[in-house]
């Protein structure tokens, strides 16, 4: 059985399209780190 083409339930659609949905960007925790990779100015 492939499930490749057949069409999904998405629950969070509508959640998404009105916006009310939340992203992972979105949550703040206590005492969080944040991380930006540094690349290398030479190969």
């Amino acid at each position: 059985m492939s499930e490749t083409g057949k069409p999904i339930n998405r629950i969070d659609g509508r959640m998404k399209v009105s916006g009310k949905a939340t992203y992972s960007a979105e949550n703040n925790f206590p005492n969080m780190a944040y991380a930006f990779p540094v690349r290398a100015t030479v190969a």
